[in-house]
């Protein structure tokens, strides 16, 4: 299969519904991990994209997690601030999931800083409320959260 019909195999079965929903997921995904990086680079946005709140093995998405974590981390930062507000749509949960696991990096968390849009684009918007509520939920994570901001 190529890249794309993996990359579509994925999105099918992203709601992972059924037992044949999770097999073909993972399987999906070991072939996808065999493929170069470089070949699956430019389809990261809609890896992310897969990512849903709404599917009923929650634990099988993070193999998706861990293989997008798993790219370079200016890669992994600039397509998160890019896809953040879609993503909201159908994950906000993984959209707060990626940002606290970016913020407990400190190369991910100074590779934040630097491609945070402006406060007047949406992305930018979104992305710097989402980190204010999560200092302001969290007080250990404020001074990250403030690092970012600065």
């Amino acid at each position: 299969m190529s890249v794309i019909e993996l990359i579509d195999q994925l999105r099918e079965h992203r709601q992972l519904q059924s037992p044949e929903d999770v097999e073909a997921f993972e399987e999906a995904l070991s072939a996808l991990a065999e493929e170069p990086q470089a070949a699956v680079h430019d389809r990261l946005p809609e890896l992310f994209l897969i990512l849903s709140d709404e599917c009923e093995f929650e634990e099988v998405l993070w193999g998706l997690v861990h293989f997008i974590e798993d790219f370079d981390y200016q890669t992994l930062v600039s397509t998160f601030v890019d896809v953040a507000p879609q993503l909201m749509d159908e994950g906000p949960e993984w959209v707060d999931t990626f940002l606290h696991r970016i913020l407990n990096n400190e190369t991910t968390r100074t590779l934040l800083r630097a491609h945070l849009p402006p406060l007047s684009s949406p992305n930018g918007a979104l992305i710097r409320q989402l980190l204010e509520e999560i200092g302001d939920e969290d007080a250990e994570e404020r001074a990250k959260v403030d690092a970012v901001l600065a």
